[in-house]
């Protein structure tokens, strides 16, 4: 039945759209997908991929985007058993697509941006396989940040756009974790 590692596991998350960003940016929907390698009892590292669609509007104008992420992360646990709690932090590539240049534009640009993640979450075990899980994130862009102002790139009016690639957001996701 393939080779299984107690070490590693899988894990499924989906983000809830229950998150701060721009007032003006809407989640349609976020899904992804992590893999875990525990390194010793309280330490593991994980590797993450996620894809998730957004719609922003301003002005009376509006249109839909995409935001690849993928990255990895340590997280120390806190605690053991049947509740497992921890902390992390690591560093993401967000791809942005499908970005305007404003209103008036009928081109679009795709930008990727470095990002810190801290990270905080929990976990219930179902059963020795199996657990739920919540987990929230601080993503703040730290590597080939936009300059809204000096780029010469305008979006229409005030840089919409930009600024929503350069702001820091709050995620908040649920998982399932199945350990192989």
């Amino acid at each position: 039945d393939g080779i299984r590692d107690r070490d590693v596991t899988g894990v499924q998350t989906c983000a809830l759209p229950i998150w701060r960003w721009n007032n003006h940016i809407r989640n349609n929907y976020t899904l992804g997908a992590a893999l875990e390698l525990s390194i010793i009892p309280l330490l593991s590292l994980e590797a993450e991929v996620a894809q998730g669609r957004y719609y922003i509007s301003y002005s009376g104008y509006g249109h839909n985007f995409t935001q690849y992420t993928y990255g990895g992360s340590a997280k120390f646990y806190l605690t053991r058993g049947i509740v497992q709690t921890y902390l992390g932090g690591g560093v993401l590539g967000l791809t942005y697509q499908n970005m305007t240049y404003g209103i008036n534009s009928n081109s679009t640009f795709d930008r990727t941006v470095g990002a810190g993640q801290f990270l905080a979450g929990a976990e219930i075990a179902l059963s020795n396989q199996v657990s739920l899980g919540v987990r929230g994130s601080y993503i703040a862009p730290l590597f080939n940040r936009v300059n809204a102002m000096n780029n010469g790139n305008y979006a229409y009016p005030s840089f919409e756009e930009y600024s929503a690639m350069d702001t820091a957001m709050y995620r908040l996701m649920g998982s399932l974790k199945i350990s192989l």
